[in-house]
């Protein structure tokens, strides 16, 4: 079965809008962890609206399509990852959920061991470029995509000029555009 692994922040989720959020209680170079927490708690029955408005339509269609989706995100703090992914009201489309602690093709390569058939088809989508590189050079048969909805952040300006095999993207529509897709309009 064909495979589409997503990223969290800035690929499904305004992580941008979460900060401005969050800046209207305490700014956030003064908020510690249980801070953090305690807000997003608070704020968890708004953070759907935080949903870029191109996720949901897109994870149906990947759905109707047969595709698996796999949440592969990054989080310092796995709690406040997993309470932002519930109150993005998004976990009900996914086939599983993998948080890490840093680069995510270690754990591409690990999930594919376990259910890569060997003639199935695996898509990255992501908008930080090491991270893209990594799951390329760990996973050689992955596709990559770099979705670019603001502009690519400093940090990972050089990072970009290395990523030469990911797709750019600006919306997930545009990845619909890029992959199979049942032509019976299923």
């Amino acid at each position: 079965m064909n495979t589409v692994f997503l990223d969290f922040d800035r690929t499904l989720f305004d992580t941008n809008g979460l900060i401005t959020l969050m800046q209207k209680y305490e700014p956030s170079e003064q908020m510690g962890t249980a801070s953090f927490i305690s807000i997003l708690e608070h704020e968890v029955h708004n953070l759907h609206t935080l949903v870029f408005p191109d996720v949901k339509p897109t994870l149906d269609t990947l759905r109707s399509n047969g595709y698996r989706i796999v949440l592969m995100t990054t989080a310092e703090n796995p709690t406040a990852q997993e309470i932002k992914i519930h109150g993005s009201g998004i976990a009900h489309y996914l086939n599983d959920t993998i948080i890490v602690p840093g680069l995510k093709g270690e754990a591409i390569a690990e999930w594919l061991t376990k259910y890569d058939s060997g003639e199935d088809m695996h898509y990255f989508i992501d908008d930080v470029p090491i991270v893209l590189i990594d799951a390329q050079e760990r996973n050689p048969r992955l596709i990559t995509f770099r979705i670019e909805r603001a502009p690519l952040r400093p940090q990972h300006e050089a990072d970009a000029l290395r990523d030469t095999k990911s797709t750019i993207i600006t919306s997930l529509d545009q990845l619909l555009r890029n992959i199979p897709l049942e032509t019976s309009g299923n």
